[in-house]
């Protein structure tokens, strides 16, 4: 009896032994993956802020878009003004138009 317990305590120092390493190992590995996800998680927070703030700045390109087609419009207008204002001029010089 005292040789089975004996071997099984040998057999569960021996288990132990090659168990703590592997644990080890795996320990580590799950740390470093850990790590990892910490700073993918900074520098993702990071761009996200920056992104945020890129877009705080959509409603004054509306704005913005609202004066240039204002713009637009009023060019089309000058447009329309300088080929009347043409045909008159060129009406009162003979012209044909």
């Amino acid at each position: 009896m005292e040789a089975a317990v004996s071997t099984i305590w040998w057999i569960g120092i021996v288990v132990g032994y090659l168990a703590v390493p592997v644990v080890v190992v795996l320990l580590v590995r799950v740390l470093r993956a850990a790590l990892k996800i910490e700073y993918y998680a900074r520098v993702t927070r990071a761009s996200s802020q920056k992104i945020a703030s890129h877009l705080e700045l959509v409603p004054v390109l509306n704005i913005t878009e609202q004066g240039l087609i204002g713009a637009n419009a009023l060019a089309n207008e000058v447009a329309i003004g300088a080929e009347a204002l043409t045909a008159l001029l060129a009406r009162r010089a003979g012209g044909t138009r």
